[in-house]
């Protein structure tokens, strides 16, 4: 019924250092599965760290099983892109 994941990851391309942390969990509610997440990027040339969230949803066709729904929201807490973004989309398997 639910589902919770978090790593861990670091990358070092000789000038800089980058770690990224990502926690996430998920809920299936009848035809419904809804996401939540946060991340925290710290990269040494920047001045500060870097936190971001989404929130996310699914909707599995009863009738259809290789059909669903989904869209998300998610953004930054960065000053000089606060912008929030989304998107929605159809996922088809074949």
């Amino acid at each position: 019924m639910f589902t919770v994941a978090a790593d861990y990851s670091i990358a070092d391309d000789g000038s800089n250092d980058y770690s990224v942390i990502n926690i996430g969990a998920s809920a299936k509610v009848e035809a419904f599965t809804v996401g939540i997440g946060y991340k925290i990027e710290d990269d040494d040339a920047a001045a500060d760290e870097i936190a971001g969230y989404y929130a996310n949803l699914q909707y599995k066709f009863p009738a259809a099983k290789n059909v669903k729904l989904f869209a998300e929201v998610g953004g930054t807490d960065e000053e000089d892109n606060d912008d929030l973004g989304y998107l929605a989309g159809l996922q088809v398997k074949f």
